[in-house]
């Protein structure tokens, strides 16, 4: 009977093994999904105090902890944070004004073009009296006056194309931002319901966040479509912003029932769960309860029933299988039904407090699970049913939004290439006509105006051939061009009597400045020859009194550089004392180092010795003194190394003391030497003097040779330039004579 029982003990034991694995699995799994979102959830109670028989103090009554769930931060289309939508120009009515501009131009040219024509025609004849003719100013006027009201009348024509043409582009642009928006709606939303998705994955405020932008930005675009285009689609815009405010608020109440759901599974039914397993665990082992069979079996049943149920309803908030709560509740009933036929075994006391109070727990756990398995059943039904219904409702208006606007785009598009295509026809038609009209102007005055110009130039190049003997030009027009010919007639007449005169006065001139020229060449020869001598004599004084001068400042610069070299050698000879000065002060020191160096060494020595006397006396200790047997020997180790720093320390200051004594005898020869470099440069220092001295005078005396010997050359300069210039005015007048006769010769003129 005894085995019997400790297999069924065993076997309890094992199974109990496998199912606290089968949970701890289980709950695990649930608890990493809810980990970034859950209240922090308080340690399961630490079992009461057990009484003296084994049994679990309690007061027979359990008390419920309060619910906690998670404390968010608002969320939702009114808490996000919407990106900016497309910035969509609207198109405006052209304007007209520059079109009527340019038409207003056209006709003030017109018609000053007009009184331009009217009044450059009228000219005052040889007779006195005023006539009409068609003068230069005449077709001038009247040509470029038809080229400019052209001009006009093509950018009146091509300012009203172009204001379609632009008009319809700006069309063009409005329809494709709000193509874009549309575009950026639909996005949004189809973001918005991946948020949806991943918060049930992984309850973050990440996700409630990433909703909360992508439902905001999609509700601003869906709005901002209603401002452009809610005249064509104001009854569909509404029904978007409808639905999507309806997946707002459906998405609330989803997250409310997750954060109560998760509230009661963490912050109640844990510890619910947590207090009943620890009553029924210490009964289990209490020794009453052990002393009496059926009860120990119906109180390990009821602990196991319990641990059953937590895993099949964490097996039913995984999966969302309905029958896993089903078996949840029925393993709960159960355990109760355990529970109570254990309690029943024991009179009143402790056992029943400690039964009574997990009985209420877990009554209280399945009360609980009731409530959480209610909410798992509202967020299915909110996830599966109302958004799955109005998420693809509203992502499928907003493409269909999307393709009327991209057709009404294409509309648009088209109604401006067909506007762009009249427009160029119609400035090109315009700029043919105006062309042509310009081009029959432009060919009626040319050949009015190059024929007696023509005439003009024959006439005008005769004389300048020398010509002027060819008969007047007959002109009978009475334009600009007439009145020239005339002209031209009458210069060549005043021009051949001004020739003739001009000849007879120049054969006078040449005769006089040929004599002239010769006695300036005389008088300018000598002045040269005067001015170059003095050159010469006043370049020789320059030169020597520039190498006086350089001889002074040679004698100058030498005495600057020799009184340098002597405050140099006595500051160096100064510095040598202080280096000598210095080098004793470094002997001195290293003997005292040197004297210290000995003392480490005795020290060394002496804690050598007493290492070696605690390495005896640990040996002596034997085992007991092994470890400070270790520490001798360190020591020892450490003294012996000192011991031998010291003397090469000691060796090394020995060597810098011979040195130092080397650089001081070194030190005393040098300050001998810069001794007499000193007394040496004060003698060169006074012979410099007095060379300077010298220099300084005669340089004086040269330049006041060298300045009345400079006013002297300036003098014969002057005279000389005077000659020059006399020379060359004689001479230019003389050429200048014979150019004009030259001149005068080529030309033609009648006896």
């Amino acid at each position: 009977m005894s085995i019997t029982l400790q297999t069924l003990s065993l076997l309890r034991t094992v199974s109990r093994a496998f199912m606290l694995v089968a949970i701890l699995i289980v709950v695990t799994t649930a608890t990493f999904a809810q980990s970034q979102h859950a209240a922090a959830v308080p340690a399961p109670s630490e079992p009461q105090t057990a009484s003296d028989s084994g049994v679990p103090a309690s007061s027979g009554t359990y008390v419920a902890p309060t619910l906690e769930t998670e404390r968010r931060a608002s969320f939702g289309i009114a808490a996000g944070t919407a990106l900016p939508p497309t910035v969509v120009e609207v198109a405006t009515e052209p304007d007209h004004s520059l079109f009527w501009m340019f038409a207003i131009s056209a006709g003030a040219v017109a018609a000053f073009m007009l009184f331009a024509v009217v009044r450059s025609a009228r000219v005052i004849g040889d007779d006195g009296r005023a006539a009409f003719a068609a003068t230069l100013g005449f077709k001038l006027y009247g040509g470029f006056g038809l080229l400019a009201v052209g001009i006009l009348v093509i950018a009146a024509v091509a300012t009203n194309a172009t204001n379609s043409i632009t008009y319809s582009v700006r069309q063009m642009g409005e329809k494709s931002g709000v193509s874009l928006i549309a575009a950026g709606s639909s996005e949004h939303f189809v973001a918005t319901r991946s948020a949806v998705r991943k918060y049930l994955l992984d309850h973050d405020e990440a996700s409630l966040k990433e909703f909360s932008d992508r439902a905001a930005s999609a509700s601003v675009r869906v709005e901002r479509l209603n401002e452009l285009v809610g005249v064509e689609f104001g009854r569909e815009l509404d029904k978007l912003l409808q639905d999507m405010a309806s997946y707002d608020a459906n998405f609330a109440l989803l997250v409310a029932a997750v954060d109560e759901r998760d509230g009661i599974v963490d912050s109640q039914m844990s510890l619910a769960a947590g207090r009943a397993v620890t009553l029924l665990k210490a009964l289990t082992n209490a020794p009453s309860v052990l002393a009496n069979r059926e009860a120990q079996l119906a109180t390990s049943t009821g602990l196991d029933e319990l641990m059953l149920a937590r895993l099949s309803f964490f097996r039913y908030l995984r999966s969302g299988t309905h029958s896993f709560a089903t078996t949840a509740e029925a393993e709960a009933k159960a355990g109760l039904q355990c529970i109570a036929t254990a309690a029943a075994a024991f009179a009143p006391g402790a056992e029943s407090k400690a039964y009574a109070e997990a009985s209420q727990a877990i009554t209280f756990w399945h009360e609980r699970m009731a409530r959480a398995c209610e909410l798992k059943a509202t967020r299915d039904k909110i996830f599966n049913e109302t958004l799955a219904t109005i998420g693809p409702a509203v992502s499928t208006a907003l493409g269909s939004l999307g393709d009327e606007i991209d057709k009404h785009m294409l509309t648009a598009r088209t109604d401006a290439q067909v506007t762009a295509s009249m427009g160029t026809a119609l400035i090109g038609w315009s700029a043919g006509a105006v062309a042509l009209a310009a081009l029959l102007v432009a060919f009626f005055i040319t050949s009015s105006i190059t024929g007696p110009i023509h005439r003009v130039m024959e006439a005008v190049q005769r004389v300048a051939a020398g010509d002027l003997t060819s008969k007047p030009m007959d002109e009978k027009s009475h334009d600009e061009v007439g009145r020239m010919t005339k002209a031209v007639n009458a210069m060549s007449v005043a021009l051949a009597e001004l020739v003739g005169e001009v000849q007879t006065g120049s054969a006078q001139i040449d005769s006089g400045a040929a004599q002239i020229s010769s006695a300036s060449q005389s008088l300018s020869t000598g002045a040269s020859n005067q001015a170059a001598s003095l050159q010469q004599i006043s370049a020789s004084m320059e030169e020597m009194a520039a190498m006086t001068d350089r001889s002074a400042g040679q004698a100058q610069e030498a005495t600057d550089k020799s009184s340098k070299s002597r405050t140099a050698a006595d500051k160096g000879q100064t510095e040598m004392k202080e280096m000598t000065q210095a080098m004793n002060d470094i002997k001195s020191s290293s003997r005292e180092i040197a004297k210290i160096i000995k003392v480490i060494d005795e020290i060394a020595f002496q804690t050598n010795l007493l290492a070696l006397n605690a390495a005896v006396e640990a040996a002596r200790a034997g085992d007991a003194g092994a470890g400070f047997a270790v520490v001798a020997q360190e020591v020892r180790s450490l003294a012996q190394r000192s011991a031998e720093a010291a003397r090469t320390t000691a060796t090394m200051i020995e060597d810098a003391t011979t040195r130092a004594d080397r650089g001081q005898q070194i030190a005393a020869r040098v300050d001998g030497s810069l001794g007499e470099i000193t007394s040496a440069t004060a003698e060169v220092n006074a012979i410099l003097a007095n060379i300077l001295t010298a220099s300084t005078e005669q340089a004086k005396g040269i330049g006041e040779v060298n300045g009345a010997i400079g006013e002297l050359d300036r003098v014969t300069q002057q005279n000389a330039g005077n000659s020059e210039e006399l020379a060359a005015g004689a001479e230019e007048t003389a050429a200048q004579a014979t150019s004009l006769k030259g001149l005068v010769a080529r030309f033609k003129i009648a006896s």
